[in-house]
């Protein structure tokens, strides 16, 4: 299975975080060189992640079960970073974030341990845990978001119970799993390269809306642009994504930012971020706004979309 002894501790713990600095010290140590059992379970894990929005954590005793399972998520990664397309990207983070959160519902001790290990701030008092009001806001987001109103806030602080303290790790995670994806293609192995071609992907549907009126969103989310992105993003792209498309927030963000990245391309200087997109994704959704007529598109942004044609 792997040529050095592992202690259980750590791999149990591994086993539980694969994002964690104990994963990454644990999967350095072993040389195991390419396999292509991790790389199929990868390619399985993958899979569930986009059709069942979690990957499912697997109870078990036997090490070589979750040191298997510990490495077919370095090989998701590799998969996922081979599909490319930066919507399921977020879709494949949410669900392994969701299945690391599952496990902090069990342990006291691994909310403070992965708490400290991602910056977070949560301190634990007796049965409950509790964090400065500002470090509650930086990971108040996403889907898993926990309304700030139901909340006890005593002396700049929020008190949280163990569920709420996971659920709030939960935006951590997915950042901390986030990182450095997609993994460059140049870097991947061939053999990942031809099994990510045979990833069943969820299919991509779109009403006849969205090919109809809709239309040139579609053709302008493909198309760099090298001025007025600021107002494309919070006019058209956000309540498209968000009201039309029915996107969740990490993955509209997710898909506004690769398109920044291509319009940098051609005119780096911008100040969108995705701390910019996030919030005009989130109020787009709370007021229920729709993008733009291209109509009144073309009258605010003018020569930008005379790709659109019509």
């Amino acid at each position: 299975m792997h040529d050095v002894d592992i202690d259980q501790e750590l791999l149990d713990f591994a086993y539980r975080y694969p994002f964690s600095k104990e994963a990454r010290e644990l999967v350095s140590g072993v040389n195991d060189g390419f396999n292509g059992k991790y790389m199929r379970e990868g390619k399985l894990r993958v899979e569930e992640a986009l059709d069942k929005g979690i990957v499912t954590m697997k109870k078990t005793n036997l090490e070589y079960i979750k040191y298997a399972y510990l490495m077919s998520y370095i090989y998701a990664r590799m998969l996922i970073s081979a599909v490319g397309n930066r919507g399921f990207i977020s879709k494949y983070v949410d669900a392994e974030a969701k299945r690391s959160a599952e496990s902090l519902l069990d342990s006291d001790a691994d909310v403070i341990r992965i708490s400290d290990e991602l910056n977070v701030g949560l301190e634990q008092k007796s049965k409950e845990f509790s964090i400065d009001f500002t470090k509650f806001l930086t990971f108040l987001s996403g889907p898993e978001n926990i309304s700030l109103v139901k909340q006890r806030l005593s002396m700049g602080k929020i008190y949280l119970n163990r569920k709420e303290a996971a659920t709030l790790l939960t935006n951590a995670i997915k950042s901390e799993m986030g990182k450095n994806l997609p993994i460059q293609q140049k870097t991947l192995p061939k053999q990942i390269i031809e099994c990510a071609k045979e990833i069943r992907l969820p299919a991509v549907t779109q009403t006849g809306k969205t090919q109809g009126s809709y239309a040139w969103i579609e053709k302008l989310l493909v198309t760099p642009i090298a001025d007025v992105r600021h107002r494309t993003v919070n006019l058209i792209l956000a309540p498209y994504l968000m009201n039309v498309k029915q996107k969740n927030e990490d993955e509209a963000v997710a898909l506004i930012m690769e398109y920044i990245s291509r319009c940098k391309e051609i005119e780096p200087n911008t100040n969108v971020n995705s701390t910019y997109v996030r919030y005009q994704c989130r109020y787009a959704k709370s007021k229920g706004l729709k993008p733009l007529s291209l109509t009144n598109a073309r009258e605010l942004l003018g020569d930008v979309l005379n790709f659109a044609g019509g």
